[in-house]
């Protein structure tokens, strides 16, 4: 049975997030909600999606948390997302959904969500234009520029299947950073589950108590030359990328500081919260050339009782697709609690104790109602 695109769309605005409605099943990583692993004969048109402004940025929010959009040299774009095998259900189902691509089988504990042919590679851009917020969108302009000139240089070409790709893809005017506040869209609910994780933390002091939180973190790294500069200022650290670009300015040119310090800055300021930096270094040498790969992670942490509501009220609005899905349901189930019940009370402990025995890394059961009970 096909999934119907409209439905999707109300199933972010009316999911039920009970967590009592749930029955969870024994764990089938290959049970699929369509046989097919290729999604390019199912639903091909994304008209009813490349304005949407919820599956817009969810899918922006997981391409710029575990996808990839590149241009291997001499060959067409390629966008790639990864999945745990465990969230293999939600690989299909965007596969069906969007109606292009495939889902392979990359490792023994992943799977890989690829989108190569020109056309489907348009659908994507058109679809995220606009909700990408990291320096991945460096990327996508790039792979924008890559459709434009396609379209210029072949405008005359009598090729037909060239002609066939021409008639299919029309020149992309890239919209610039998405700057809106976090609670506009599905951003965060596509990054975190590609990124983020609900956690429940058992402490075992003079008083046992329970500690809820939900964390998200991200990993960049930035490589130096050092050669032929004395200046070892630490503001060189952050390199700006200049862009080519007619589209976001008439001049041509848009320089743009393209770092995650400033989308975390802004989800740290959305929860109230404190932002976490560390950095490591590692120092290269190749062909007698001093080069220096600096890895900065940025992490967010949200453990206050009273500011992870503000955490359920979000990801109750643009609820997650993957199987944190479940982990959250069982994670604000203890929010809940612990708000009645107190984080050191013996019954919260206790239920922090029977729910880790079947939760995040340790699950073993799993079921997609969330995906397959669309209203």
């Amino acid at each position: 049975k096909k999934i119907e695109i409209p439905l999707l769309i109300n199933y972010f605005k009316s999911l039920n997030n009970d967590i009592d409605s749930i029955k969870e099943v024994s764990f089938s990583p290959y049970f699929s909600l369509e046989e097919s692993r290729d999604g390019a004969n199912n639903i091909n048109n994304i008209k009813y999606l490349k304005d949407n402004n919820i599956l817009g940025s969810y899918l922006a929010g997981l391409i710029e948390g575990n996808g990839t959009i590149s241009i291997p040299k001499n060959k067409n774009p390629q966008i790639n997302i990864v999945f745990h095998k465990k969230d293999k259900e939600l690989s299909n189902y965007l596969c069906n959904i969007l109606g292009c691509g495939k889902v392979n089988n990359l490792s023994k504990n992943t799977v890989n969500y690829q989108i190569q042919d020109l056309p489907s590679i348009y659908k994507i851009l058109i679809l995220i234009n606009g909700y990408l917020r990291t320096p991945k969108y460096y990327y996508y302009i790039n792979c924008c520029e890559f459709i434009n000139n396609y379209i210029i240089n072949n405008n005359n070409n009598n090729n037909i299947n060239i002609i066939n790709i021409i008639n299919q893809i029309n020149i992309i005017n890239i919209k610039p950073l998405d700057q809106s506040n976090i609670n506009n869209n599905a951003w965060l609910s596509g990054i975190t589950d590609a990124n983020g994780n609900f956690s429940i933390s058992l402490l075992n002091g003079t008083k046992k108590r329970i500690r809820p939180y939900y964390k998200l973190e991200l990993k960049q790294s930035y490589q130096i030359n050092n050669n032929n500069n004395n200046n070892n200022d630490n503001n060189n650290l952050y390199k700006n990328i200049i862009i080519s670009n007619t589209e976001l300015t008439k001049k041509g040119k848009d320089i743009i500081n393209l770092d995650y310090l400033n989308i975390m800055s802004k989800i740290a300021t959305y929860f109230n919260v404190e932002l976490y930096s560390r950095n490591r270094e590692l120092n290269l040498k190749k062909n007698n050339l001093n080069e220096i790969k600096i890895y900065y992670t940025y992490i967010i942490m949200v453990s206050n009782i009273n500011k992870n509501i503000k955490v359920i009220e979000y990801f109750n609005k643009y609820p997650l697709l993957s199987s944190k899905y479940l982990d959250y349901c069982k994670w604000k189930e203890i929010i809940e609690y612990t708000n009645i019940y107190g984080q050191s009370s013996e019954s919260s402990y206790n239920l922090g104790l029977k729910i880790r025995k079947n939760y995040n890394k340790t699950r073993t059961t799993f079921n997609w109602n969330h995906l397959k009970n669309l209203k």
